[in-house]
């Protein structure tokens, strides 16, 4: 499962506090504020670069990536991306021969070595032959399933920038709420 924690460095953290020392828990509050909002911009870049990536909309992936938010309490942040995929059933599909072919948002695919069929206890759906789980009571048959944001992700190496880009929008965040903080303390002049 990739996490990305968003945390505030000590040294602006203790700056912050210096600076709305005269306010009780202001500090507390716009630090609490700007480790969301880095969460929120991190968790949206990544379901953003997924949905390129895989062609399954933005609002489809978000299912699959979460967000800790900072409190008072715990004043760090995290957005984690999930590590299973969607079942290729949810999608429209029909079966083809050599495999069934799935409309994605993005569109049309054709995954090999899959099949439709309607397990026990389970709706119709698409499922594929898994070596590695003969031994079970499926003899070996799964949910066919797309790429984890996870893996897609990863494969794209985009981690570091998005971690840039949760560290500039919480760092943007703090800059803008503890103006507003100064702001109200001396009556509108900064």
């Amino acid at each position: 499962m990739l996490s990305l924690d968003c945390a505030i460095a000590l040294s602006t953290s203790e700056q912050v506090e210096n600076l709305l020392a005269g306010v009780d828990g202001a500090a507390a509050k716009v630090l609490e504020k700007a480790l969301n909002a880095g969460m929120a911009t991190a968790r949206d870049l990544m379901a953003r670069r997924a949905s390129e990536r895989t062609g399954i909309g933005a609002k489809v992936i978000k299912e699959r990536v979460w967000g800790k938010r900072a409190t008072v309490a715990e004043p760090w942040s995290r957005a984690r991306a999930g590590k299973i995929g969607w079942p290729l059933g949810r999608f429209p599909y029909t079966q083809e021969a050599g495999g069934v072919r799935v409309d994605l948002p993005g569109g049309s695919y054709l995954f090999p070595h899959t099949f439709v069929a309607t397990m026990p206890g389970s709706q119709e759906s698409v499922f594929r032959r898994d070596p590695a789980h003969m031994g079970s009571k499926m003899k070996g048959i799964v949910r066919a399933r797309t790429d984890a944001v996870t893996d897609v992700i990863e494969r794209i190496s985009a981690e570091p920038e998005i971690e840039e880009a949760g560290r500039a929008a919480a760092m943007e965040t703090l800059d803008v709420e503890t103006k507003k903080v100064l702001a109200s303390l001396t009556g509108g002049a900064t």
